[in-house]
């Protein structure tokens, strides 16, 4: 189902020339800093990685 909604999204993205991407694998930190999680699917702003120290 992971790989189905990432390319409906992949498509739409390019579509629309959104500045977004799907990346491979991540890991996510939630705003605790006690744990992470491996998500199914991310969608990263581009434009946003600047803020972003472990990108």
């Amino acid at each position: 189902m992971g790989g189905y909604l990432n390319g409906w999204l992949a498509v739409e993205i390019a579509r629309l020339e959104l500045p977004y991407f799907i990346p491979k694998s991540c890991t996510v930190k939630p705003f605790s800093e006690q744990s992470e999680y491996f998500p199914g699917g991310v969608v990263v702003d581009s434009t946003q990685l600047k803020h972003e120290p472990r990108w």
